[in-house]
């Protein structure tokens, strides 16, 4: 018998779903002080409270059909197809992130009911995200990388100096490709450390994060970088200006206003967004990330199977230092200035969110999408 489990699990929680915010939706709406305020704040607890019971009810199934399951009965297949539901990647720490959501919409309804507190944690999530992104593959390798905080430091110095300093109409977006290269090579640098000399890779790191600390104050005098030009115009113009809106710009029209006031979507979601994918396609659907999980299970094995180790690990430091670099500029634009002590606070956000989300710290299992809802 074939039984369309997917499609029926995914209409129910849809029905569900649909049920708990048309209902919950008007009792509130009808009962609150302000109707509107009323109608978002019922809208979310009944999406999510449809949305869990209908899972604990799946869940308690899944446990009778288990007990009831026989050799080649309809029990057995309905038992291994929740099984593969389970096993969705990043849905686990999806529903605890619901959940969470919902306590918070019903115990600060004055704050989570505006579209304004979601564009700042987007805003200031998402380079954290983007470095995560990175360290999700080198875990899943089995190695650690603690340098990135100085990396982002590094980086966003590289280019604020380029952008005062090139006086050119391409000088900012050589800034920009100057840091990111900066950040792959601390990430080749450690690579090397780790794959050919074979420091452990927690060591390696950590070292380099004091150095390449060091390195970044000594070369911006202990002094911040302010990026003239970008909010006043005098120094630079259109240039810097789409520089600015194309990496942490806010795009209009998208999220609801606020009291009239238009909350704009800012544009480093987007970009943390479209890297989540793509890190998901390059460990789910390429050779690297087959040979990513295969170095992370077993290193031996995957050496006698043909893969070059070392490479793979140096590929991995150097892509974990450029999606570093990248986010140290989206850090410098955000803030208008460069700080040489910014990314100090970055080091239990990123690691709890790679962790968080489900990625093994024994190596071999990466969950990218878990890492999203893990830093949110």
């Amino acid at each position: 018998m074939n039984i369309p489990l997917i499609p029926v699990l995914l209409t129910s929680h849809l029905f569900a779903a649909v049920l708990g915010f048309a209902g919950t939706r008007m009792l509130f709406a009808s009962r609150h002080r302000d109707p509107a305020r009323g109608s978002i704040l019922g809208a979310v607890i009944g999406l999510v409270g449809g949305l869990i019971i209908l899972y604990v009810f799946w869940l308690a199934f899944l446990r009778w059909v288990s007990v009831r399951a026989r050799g080649g009965s309809v029990y057995t297949e309905l038992a291994s197809g929740f099984k593969s539901v389970r096993r969705i990647e990043g849905l686990g720490v999806a529903g605890v992130l619901l959940v969470l959501y919902a306590v918070f919409i019903m115990t600060s309804e004055e704050v989570f009911t505006k579209p304004r507190i979601y564009t700042s944690f987007m805003q200031t999530v998402s380079p954290q995200l983007i470095i995560a992104l990175g360290l999700t593959l080198v875990i899943t390798a089995g190695e650690i990388d603690l340098s990135f905080p100085a990396v982002v430091a590094l980086s966003g110095f590289v280019f604020a100096w380029s952008y005062k300093n090139i006086d050119a109409s391409w000088g900012p977006w050589a800034g920009l490709s100057l840091a990111i290269l900066a950040g792959a090579g601390v990430g080749l640098i450690n690579g090397w450390i780790v794959a050919w000399i074979g420091v452990p890779s927690i060591m390696a790191t950590l070292a380099a994060q004091f150095f390449w600390y060091g390195v970044t104050v000594l070369l911006a005098d202990g002094k911040q970088l302010a990026l003239r030009g970008v909010r006043d115009g005098i120094d630079y113009h259109i240039r810097d200006e789409r520089l600015f809106k194309l990496f942490v710009g806010k795009i209009d029209g998208i999220l609801p206003d606020q009291n009239g006031v238009p909350v704009g979507l800012p544009s480093q979601a987007l970009w943390a967004l479209g890297l989540t994918i793509m890190v998901w396609l390059i460990l789910n659907r390429h050779k690297f990330g087959e040979a990513v999980l295969f170095v992370g299970d077993n290193a031996e094995v995957a050496r006698v199977m043909g893969i070059d180790v070392g490479m793979t690990r140096i590929k991995l430091f150097v892509l974990m230092g450029a999606l570093s670099g990248f986010a140290g500029v989206l850090v410098t634009l955000d803030n208008w200035v460069f700080y040489p002590t910014q990314g100090e606070g970055f080091l239990l956000p990123v690691m709890s969110a790679v962790f968080i989300g489900g990625t093994s710290f024994a190596g071999g299992q990466g969950v990218v999408f878990g890492t999203l809802f893990g830093a949110y």
